[in-house]
């Protein structure tokens, strides 16, 4: 049986001798030296309020805590003191800080899964001053930072790691690189033709879809992450290659930077993602036909709506890049509606029939790959 206190002022009681198990505290106040005292195990602390120094390692071991968020944005000063009598508790009588015991604490608890919320500020020098430290020793626990931020799953450590040595502020959760994202995806496509539990519906498994709208993700990864995941399933013969719309967003017109070659990766992050190139002969084409089928028959639709919406949010400069890029080589992940948009931006092009044969090669590719599409069975 659980026990359940709701806005009780614990904070001058004595607890000496009391003993709980599977208890439910939320928005209650504490005096952490009282609350020392107590045996509580298997409990679980929502939106309380702590006075004092520091946490008994008994009581670390034991609970889980919840921190108080605000819809708006706003870092709660209950969550501010929270945030520093755990870090006070996680350091030893000589001073020395036990970051192993800091980040199982946080990962156990809801203190790093601030949904809207920024990190308090100490959370995130702690993260700053560290990073170099967990990437080598904790790369498992870094896994677990990335979902709980961000909600992104990386089950590979070393893309989890390529991802924060590409976004090295992630903390602070500017996100302008989802490229290890896509390799992420890549690798485990290749070898099983399928990714995660959700056949066809990849960003169920890779981030859940309110991540792909969050305003701190740069539109341009997003939109490249979405293209490069979809065509890889739509085509994957093609794997060599990547799309990238973040550095080159600004700078890619007539010499298209925006393809990129996978060998083009650095060589360490090439040898960790463990496949450059597969030839078709060697992929799990039954697998990946039918996770395709299912892509085709219930996600893609969806998809394309969002990365019309995405694409519309992007800067005009952006959106004449990515309409280029997709109109020069016929990507039919965008939906046919898409590609009539990207022909009435281009319309002003001084260059506007070049672009209006793309674009007309580009819708009779959309016809003949639907009729290819709805011919498949899931």
């Amino acid at each position: 049986m659980k026990h359940k206190f709701e806005g009780i002022d614990f904070s001058g009681c004595s607890m000496k001798g009391t003993v709980l198990q599977s208890a439910i505290f939320r928005r209650c106040k504490f005096n952490t030296e009282l609350l020392n005292s107590a045996t509580i195990e298997n409990s679980f602390f929502s939106g309380c309020y702590f006075e004092g120094k520091r946490l008994s390692t008994s009581l670390l071991d034991n609970v889980r805590f919840f921190p108080e968020y605000d819809i708006k944005g706003l870092v709660y000063e209950s969550t501010r003191r929270l945030s520093r009598i755990l870090y006070e508790s996680c350091v030893n009588q000589n001073n020395e800080f036990n970051l192993k015991q800091w980040l199982e604490v946080m990962g156990k608890s809801n203190c790093l899964r601030v949904c809207s919320t920024p990190l308090d500020d100490l959370s995130r020098d702690i993260l700053s001053q560290h990073i170099e430290e967990i990437k080598r020793k904790y790369p498992q626990q870094l896994c677990e930072i990335i979902y709980a931020l961000f909600s992104i799953e990386f089950k590979t450590t070393a893309n989890a790691i390529n991802f924060v040595c590409s976004n090295p502020e992630f903390y602070q959760r500017p996100i302008k690189d989802l490229k290890d994202l896509y390799f992420e995806f890549r690798t485990i496509f290749l070898k099983e033709g399928d990714y995660g539990n959700s056949s066809g519906d990849p960003f169920n498994e890779l981030c859940a879809h309110y991540t792909l709208g969050r305003t701190d993700f740069s539109r341009e990864a997003v939109l490249a992450l979405m293209l490069n995941v979809i065509n890889l399933v739509l085509f994957p013969e093609s794997n060599d290659q990547y799309i990238d719309f973040g550095v080159n967003a600004n700078s890619a017109d007539e010499h298209d930077d925006c393809l990129k070659a996978i060998s083009e990766v650095s060589s360490e992050s090439a040898q960790k993602n463990s496949i450059a190139s597969l030839k078709t002969g060697s992929l799990p084409l039954v697998e990946m036909q039918r996770y395709k089928a299912h892509l085709c028959r219930f996600y893609l639709s969806e998809y394309r709506k969002y990365f019309h919406r995405f694409w519309k949010e992007c800067s005009e400069k952006s959106q004449l890049t990515i309409a280029k890029h997709c109109l020069r080589h016929q990507n039919v992940a965008v939906s046919p509606l898409t590609t009539e948009e990207f022909i009435t931006l281009l319309s002003k092009d001084h260059d506007v029939e070049i672009w209006r044969d793309m674009y007309n090669a580009n819708m009779e590719k959309h016809t003949k790959i639907q009729k290819e599409w709805d011919l498949l069975r899931p």
